[in-house]
């Protein structure tokens, strides 16, 4: 895949205050862009998040996804930095609806059934 550079800033005033245009103008730029700037790279279109998320091999979690180098140093303690079955466990969990049971226990029956084990 190509990598597409752009001087965008993504953390300026200007970014920030017109963030549909300049996410459209990474978008148009490439699939992956490398932000010189901010020394990140962005995957910017639907298809190529998809791919970089099943890369799990490649692109590891643990050794840095966030823009911010505190969470990158914590490596594997949460879920955006896990790898693996503790990342997919993590996930799993995180994805369930926070639905206390006792406001409906049939609800609550059926909606299990459909909540990874």
């Amino acid at each position: 895949m190509i990598v597409s550079e752009s001087t965008i800033d993504l953390f300026s005033d200007h970014t920030l205050a017109n963030t549909e245009s300049q996410y459209q103008a990474l978008r148009d730029t490439g699939a992956i862009v490398y932000l010189s700037t901010n020394d990140l790279y962005a995957v910017t279109r639907y298809d190529a998040v998809k791919q970089a998320l099943r890369a799990d091999r490649i692109l590891v979690n643990s050794k840095g996804v966030a823009a911010n180098p505190i969470i990158n140093e914590r490596g594997g303690d949460g879920t955006l930095t896990s790898d693996g079955k503790t990342h997919m466990r993590r996930r799993s969990i995180l994805m369930r609806p926070p639905i206390p049971c006792r406001w409906s226990t049939t609800y609550c029956r059926v909606f299990r059934r459909f909540l990874p084990a």
